[in-house]
């Protein structure tokens, strides 16, 4: 009895010590499908089998989403938005820029336009790539749009 309380005991300790992920989801900020899984008990093991791999169909939505986006209620450019288009234009694969190339046209611009156009408004608009690491060890990525500081 003594024997089996501390076999628990110690499956406990080591369960609350290790961390086991098992990854099946795309995040929508960075479009990356996560597969597989990752396991890690401090001081003793570390095992990840993760197939990680780029997801075309998110990145095509959000592109989408983010191009319906670019003009406000009045029909002005929103600046954000063409920034943040550009940001994604310039981070995705050919079969994705073909995509957003198309539905720029439909709308009536293209990237080139776009990237004119913010350097002709000066609009201090930044989008960036970010890393950010959750609680559990996985790092997603997503943009961050912020406005400097005036000088």
């Amino acid at each position: 009895m003594l024997k089996t309380i501390r076999g628990l005991t110690g499956a406990f300790l080591l369960a609350t010590l290790s961390g086991c992920a098992t990854m099946n989801y795309t995040g929508t900020d960075d479009c990356v499908e996560r597969n597989g899984f990752s396991m890690n008990v401090p001081l003793l093991v570390n095992v990840s089998k993760r197939n990680d791999k780029f997801s075309e169909e998110c990145a095509t939505a959000r592109a989408a989403t983010t191009i319906s986006s670019i003009k406000k209620r009045d029909g002005s450019p929103d600046f954000s938005m063409y920034t943040l288009a550009v940001s994604l234009y310039e981070q995705s694969n050919a079969r994705v820029r073909e995509f957003m190339d198309k539905m720029l046209k439909e709308q009536g611009t293209s990237v080139k336009d776009m990237k004119f156009a913010i350097a002709k408004d000066k609009e201090a608009v930044l989008c960036e790539r970010v890393a950010i690491t959750n609680k559990d060890g996985t790092v997603t990525t997503g943009f961050r749009c912020k406005t400097p500081a005036a000088p």
